[in-house]
């Protein structure tokens, strides 16, 4: 019985704990639109420095009332840091995928990566982007590329209450990632 109290009570304490980490970050959204196509990029509003997988989530959203998909048509999907002028933007995580025919595409990526933040850094920018290649689109017609707003995350140093997290010292986790899955449900 004293062992079953024990965890229940350290139960309750670590729901606290995860509560009130939970309870002091926010999530900050950014879109961007271009013709049929709408992004939304989700951030925490801190992220650790040099970590090895800050989170994101990146939401898609394609008609085809415009120009219609056809099957394999390609969806390319891009995380960016901002860079200072004139150094070119770095992007930070990619995503790739391929339409089966013509239905609209609505999707929800995880982009969870390293924002390839430095010891120092007390902010850093970062930006969504697409670009939808169309077959159908033709000569003389643009591809929508969206592009988020920026959006700026405050890096802080890691607090050292876990152990070191940074990728050469990640051992692989056999239920890792799966490549995005497009689940396309035709609408009528």
């Amino acid at each position: 019985m004293t062992a079953l109290r024990t965890l229940m009570i350290l139960c309750v304490c670590l729901t606290m704990t995860i509560s009130e980490v939970s309870a002091d970050q926010s999530i900050l959204t950014a879109d961007g639109s271009d013709g049929e196509t709408e992004l939304e990029l989700q951030l925490l509003d801190t992220a650790i420095a040099a970590d090895s997988g800050s989170w994101c989530s990146l939401h898609i959203e394609i008609g085809n009332s415009q120009v219609a998909f056809s099957a394999g048509d390609t969806i390319t999907v891009s995380l960016f840091k901002d860079m200072p002028e004139p150094t070119v933007d770095m992007e930070i995580w990619q995503s790739s995928f391929h339409v089966s025919g013509n239905y609209p595409v609505s999707q929800t990526m995880d982009c969870s990566t390293s924002f390839q933040t430095e010891i120092g850094d007390t902010t850093t920018g970062i930006y969504a982007a697409a670009v939808v290649d169309k077959d159908d689109c033709g000569f003389g017609c643009f591809n929508d590329e969206p592009v988020t707003d920026n959006i700026v995350v405050n890096i802080v140093e890691d607090d050292e209450r876990e152990p070191d997290d940074a990728l050469e010292d990640a051992a692989p986790l056999m239920s890792a990632r799966q490549p995005p899955v497009l689940h396309v449900i035709p609408t009528g």
